[in-house]
C-alpha cells in the first residue's frame, strides 16, 4: 500500500456495536487507513450504537460496523470491518 497525498477535508463517522470483534477491527482499520492519507483534514466521530443509537437511527444505519464519509464533493457509506484498505483509499479523491 502506498501513501496518498490529498488536499481535502472530510468528516468521518464510524458506527460500531460495543467492543465486538468486527467493531474493534473496523476501528483498527480506520486508523490504518487514515495513516495512508496525508494532507487531509479529518473530523472523526466514533458512535457506539449500543450506548447512543439515536444518530444511527436518524441516519438510517441499522448494520454495524458502518463508515460514513462526508466531503464537499460526495458522501459515502461503507458497511463492514474496513479490511480492504486499497479500495477505501479510492473514496478519498
Amino acid at each position: 500500500m502506498t501513501e496518498i497525498q490529498k488536499n481535502n477535508s472530510y468528516k468521518v463517522r464510524l458506527f460500531i456495536a460495543g467492543k465486538s470483534a468486527n467493531s474493534k477491527l473496523a476501528q483498527k482499520n480506520l486508523d490504518l487507513l487514515l495513516t495512508k492519507i496525508s494532507d487531509c483534514d479529518f473530523e472523526i466521530e466514533i458512535i457506539d450504537v449500543l450506548k447512543d443509537p439515536s444518530i444511527a437511527v436518524q441516519e438510517g444505519i441499522f448494520i454495524t460496523p458502518a463508515l460514513q464519509i462526508f466531503s464537499a464533493n460526495d458522501n459515502s457509506l461503507i458497511f463492514g470491518n474496513l479490511k480492504d484498505i486499497d479500495k477505501l483509499l479510492n473514496l478519498f479523491p
